[in-house]
């Protein structure tokens, strides 16, 4: 991780520091700077990282103790070209699920990041997994899959629901 001086992601948070009361709600803005290095073609990712530091009291003479736990919070942003537009329920469907020996292969020949989870039986359950735009992500697997195996999976939409889908395993 390197620091937000050294950072070259095209957006930046607003305001880059609050304190919040007990209780209090606020939000933050997130404003982007440049297109030009960001693709056109695809869904551009970054991290968005939040950082709680716990207020110190000054009580002097107190014989309470407390545990302080700094909280970090670590959200996708993800950046979509208006050309783009919204991924459909037919872009989800184009993952492909190539079995190759003890590896399952996930290819995502999509324009669009998808996040999701699957399941191949009783054979392989992974809950969090994200397979890049025009990329693939390859798993291991503990026991043999079969070639044409049902693969039983949940891709996170815009809005962070998982929405079902099934497909085969191929090669």
């Amino acid at each position: 991780m390197q620091s937000p001086e050294l950072s070259s992601a095209p957006i930046f948070a607003m305001p880059p520091m609050m304190k919040l009361a007990p209780d209090e709600q606020r939000a933050i803005r997130l404003v982007l700077t440049s297109h030009q290095s960001l693709p056109e073609d695809r869904e551009s990712l970054y991290w968005l990282n939040i950082y709680q530091i716990p207020a110190l009291s000054r009580q002097t003479g107190s014989a309470e103790q407390k545990i302080l736990l700094p909280l970090r919070l670590r959200l996708k942003v993800f950046i979509r070209s208006a050309a783009l537009g919204v991924p459909q329920p037919e872009d989800v469907q184009k993952l492909r699920f190539i079995v190759h020996e003890r590896q399952l292969t996930l290819e995502n020949p999509t324009a669009w990041y998808m996040s999701l989870r699957l399941q191949i039986a009783n054979k392989l359950k992974v809950d969090d997994v994200l397979v890049a735009p025009f990329g693939s992500v390859t798993l291991p697997i503990a026991q043999p899959v079969q070639v044409g195996e049902s693969v039983i999976y949940e891709v996170f939409d815009d809005n962070g629901n998982p929405v079902g889908y099934q497909s085969h395993t191929g090669t």
